[in-house]
């Protein structure tokens, strides 16, 4: 008595004797190519990220063409294969693909390879990779990261103040992949006529220094239910271009002209505010010369009008 056990037994074996049948009397299809069997190999086979510039060898014993896509889907090689062809890395960052076309122009197989890039300097003696470690070091020591979270959002930088991102901003993009997200703080941030606050700090104890100080005119802005305080020194003059600045070069190093555009009218509006303010700052700025004359040149302080 055969039992379904038995029974179960005998499906594989029957469904390779089917499948070695249809193989041996029909001609294989662009279909029936595809994958493994078409032996599309990489040489030298990856066993990590390359990186851009890289060569990269593809062999097959199928002829065709073959076309090979960067991490952002774009084709940036193709050409006739014919048991080898070779192709430098090049395009967007991520997953790169190689696909071998049939003469159909259909994919008889594809494989895919991860592509990265870091930066380092190697020179004799590896005294200038050295000090641009040491460099990076200085850029990444307050954590590398730092968060705040403002009207909802949660936006990264690497120190507080605008100044001092931007200036990290400069060269940190070679090394971090996220540079727009302290723009995009300062923006969200940036007061209807323009202004630009330069710090934000946890406002513990509920109210600072900064606020007895800075509290006329808007300089201080408690956000966040009072657990956030933005702050702007009333006599700064380089807030607004260094926003500006920050813009262009997270721009440039990410390469979102799309998300650049959203910062124009914030770039636009801190650049009239600058124009606008420059004379009624006059007599903050002319009250800090007379104490940096007083406390270093010993002149006397006079009253402000």
């Amino acid at each position: 008595m055969t039992t379904r056990r038995d029974f179960i037994k005998h499906i594989p074996i029957a469904g390779c004797a089917v499948a070695f049948t249809a193989g041996a009397t029909n001609p294989p299809s662009s279909a029936a190519l595809t994958g493994e069997s078409a032996q599309l190999q990489l040489d030298p086979e990856p066993i990590g990220p390359l990186g851009p510039l890289d060569s990269l060898r593809v062999r097959s014993a199928i002829a065709g063409r073959i076309q090979v896509g960067d991490g952002n889907h774009n084709v940036y090689f193709e050409g006739t294969l014919d048991g080898i062809a070779e192709f430098v890395v090049a395009g967007a960052l991520g997953t790169h693909s190689v696909s071998l076309l049939g003469a159909d122009g259909e994919p008889l197989a594809m494989r895919t390879f991860r592509v990265d890039c870091r930066t380092f300097v190697e020179d004799e003696g590896g005294q200038m990779g050295r000090l641009l470690k040491d460099l990076y070091w200085t850029m990444a020591t307050d954590g590398p990261v730092s968060a705040m979270r403002y009207k909802g959002e949660v936006f990264t930088c690497w120190d507080t103040w605008l100044l001092d991102n931007t200036s990290s901003l400069k060269g940190m993009k070679y090394f971090w992949p996220e540079v727009k997200s302290n723009v995009d703080f300062y923006a969200a941030s940036q007061r209807e006529d323009g202004m630009v606050f330069e710090n934000f700090e946890p406002r513990t104890p509920v109210e600072t220094d900064w606020e007895r100080r800075f509290n006329y005119g808007g300089f201080t802005m408690p956000a966040e239910d009072g657990w956030l305080l933005l702050r702007r020194s009333p006599i700064e003059n380089h807030v607004e271009h260094m926003l500006l600045e920050a813009i262009y070069f997270s721009w440039k190093a990410s390469g979102d002209t799309p998300w650049m555009a959203t910062k124009l009218n914030a770039a636009i509006n801190a650049v009239k505010y600058s124009d606008q303010q420059s004379l009624s700052l006059v007599g903050e700025v002319q009250a800090a010369q007379a104490w940096v004359h007083h406390r270093y040149m010993g002149l006397p302080l006079r009253e402000r009008s």
